[in-house]
């Protein structure tokens, strides 16, 4: 997990650790991105029954205390489906909750990268969001998580 807590006080459902496929025809991807084989992992939120529109799987990173004036994420998004719903990437500090990034629509078969610059504050999270799209044809799949000078 890299220090990543699941927040099931205050989610709908949560992140999954997967291999392979995710179970759901039509969405998600065969293979992690790190081995592109069935042997890797990667976590996804699943957005087959008992899920419905709109429903929320939360993860938080650690926190950064002063970072540098350069500090990014990057992952890796497998967003396949009809249905897809959204992914949200929110800065938490003790005081406020901002949305810095937000991609809702489907990124084709393969994996993508992205890439954000996040603010320079003196101490910050992140919350990693999946929203459930309109039926099962939404799973948000995310892999090879990482942080550039960011003094974690």
């Amino acid at each position: 997990t890299c220090g990543w807590e699941l927040d099931a006080a205050y989610d709908d459902f949560n992140w999954e650790i997967a291999q392979g496929g995710t179970g759901s025809y039509g969405t998600g991807p065969d293979n992690d991105h790190t081995l592109g084989t069935p042997a890797g992992h990667y976590v996804f939120v699943e957005g087959s029954y008992p899920r419905v529109q709109g429903d929320a799987a939360w993860m938080r990173s650690p926190w950064f205390i002063n970072p540098t004036n350069n500090c990014q994420f990057s992952f890796w998004v497998h967003m396949m489906g009809a249905n897809i719903g959204e992914l949200n990437i929110y800065v938490i500090t003790t005081s406020s909750k901002d949305l810095v990034w937000t991609l809702a629509k489907e990124q084709d078969v393969v994996w993508v990268q992205q890439t954000v610059k996040l603010p320079r504050l003196d101490a910050f999270r992140l919350l990693m969001e999946g929203v459930i799209g309109n039926g099962y044809e939404s799973d948000i799949s995310i892999d090879d998580i990482s942080f550039r000078e960011c003094g974690i």
